[in-house]
C-alpha cells in the first residue's frame, strides 16, 4: 500500500515518530496505558514512562453521602514517599469540625493521643487569626454545616514507613470559617498506613481522592 505522506515514509500505526539517525525517522515503542512521553535528554530519544517524578498517582476516590468516617486503607505504604488527599464540597452536620486520624494498623484501630495539631483560619468578615490545638486528632475544618462546603488539600509525609508522620494543608469553608490552614505531626513513631476522616457530629458528605506523589 502507498504511503500518504510527503516522507514516503510508512510508519506504524499509533507509534510516535521521532527524528533520527542522519536525518532518518524513527518509531518509538508505543508505551501501556497512561504512560508519559518522556524526555530522556539531548543524544537520546524520549521514551514512554510510568509515573515519572512529579507525578500524582490517584489510589483512591470516595463519594460518601451522609456517613459517620471516610476511611483509606490498603493503599498507603512505602511505595510512595509522600501523599496528598484533595478533598470538595464536603459538608457535615451544623456546627460540625472535619477531622483526620490515622492508624500503624491498616484501621484496625485508630492513633487517639499524641497529637500535635494546629488549626489557624480567618473568618471572611474578620481579621482576627483564630488558633485552635489538638492532641487527639488532626483539625481540617471547623464550622461546618449541610449548607456550608469545604474543600482543599492535605500533604502526608513519612506515612508507610517508619518514623513520626506530619501533614500540613490549606481549605476554605463557605461563609463561616473562610480561609483554614493547618498542619501538624504526632510523637509515637510507627508504620503509619491508613487514614480517616471524621466529624464531630458524624453526615459526612462530599468528595476525597488520594494520590501518591512519585519523587
Amino acid at each position: 500500500m502507498p504511503t500518504q505522506n510527503d516522507c514516503n515514509y510508512s510508519p506504524t500505526q499509533y507509534e510516535v515518530q521521532v527524528g533520527g539517525a542522519n536525518g532518518a525517522l524513527a518509531s518509538l515503542a508505543t508505551g501501556s496505558i497512561n504512560y508519559v512521553l518522556t524526555s530522556n535528554g539531548a543524544g537520546n530519544a524520549p521514551t514512554f514512562q510510568a509515573n515519572p517524578a512529579g507525578t500524582w498517582v490517584k489510589l483512591s476516590t470516595q463519594n460518601p453521602s451522609g456517613v459517620g468516617s471516610v476511611p483509606f486503607t490498603s493503599l498507603i505504604s512505602n511505595t510512595y514517599n509522600s501523599y496528598a488527599v484533595l478533598f470538595s464540597n464536603v459538608t457535615l452536620s451544623a456546627g460540625s469540625n472535619l477531622e483526620l486520624e490515622i492508624s500503624s494498623n491498616n484501621g484496625s484501630s485508630w492513633l487517639s493521643s499524641t497529637y500535635i495539631s494546629g488549626f489557624w483560619y480567618l473568618q471572611y468578615n474578620s481579621v482576627t487569626l483564630t488558633n485552635i490545638n489538638s492532641s487527639s486528632i488532626f483539625l481540617i475544618g471547623t464550622g461546618l454545616a449541610s449548607s456550608v462546603q469545604c474543600s482543599g488539600y492535605i500533604m502526608l509525609y513519612n506515612f508507610g514507613s517508619s518514623g513520626l508522620p506530619s501533614i500540613n494543608g490549606q481549605s476554605i469553608t463557605q461563609k463561616t470559617a473562610g480561609i483554614q490552614f493547618f498542619g501538624g505531626y504526632v510523637t509515637t513513631s510507627a508504620t503509619y498506613n491508613a487514614i480517616s476522616f471524621l466529624s464531630t457530629t458524624g453526615n459526612i458528605s462530599g468528595t476525597f481522592t488520594l494520590y501518591g506523589i512519585v519523587q
